[in-house]
């Protein structure tokens, strides 16, 4: 399992601003191994999909492009709600029933 911090402004798909957020980037998950060994793909979305809400209550925006029930990782970013990069993203349901950050157009 991989975890890092970095600043935002050494992210390739945030726009650069003067501080620090939270960035996260696994490879494993437990609840997405025990999914998979036990053939229960279709319950993880609602596992997944709950942390934009939690995240949202704390005043905060999450950026998540994939998680390891859709994706080869779970690479994410948290900024505040206020943050300008909040407003660059849009939250769309992937085919697999995942909630994703997509880079909004225009």
């Amino acid at each position: 399992m991989l975890h890092d911090h970095v600043q935002i402004n050494e992210l390739p798909y945030c726009k650069p601003v003067k501080e620090w957020l939270a960035y996260r980037r696994f490879t494993q998950c437990p609840n997405a191994e025990f999914a998979k060994k036990h053939d229960l793909l279709h319950v993880l979305p609602l596992m997944c999909n709950s942390d934009f809400f939690g995240i949202g209550q704390i005043h905060g925006t999450l950026i998540r492009c994939g998680t390891c029930g859709n994706s080869e990782k779970c690479d994410y970013c948290v900024v505040g709600n206020n943050n300008p990069l909040a407003d660059e993203y849009e939250i769309v349901t992937d085919e697999s029933g995942f909630l994703v950050s997509r880079k909004k157009k225009g």
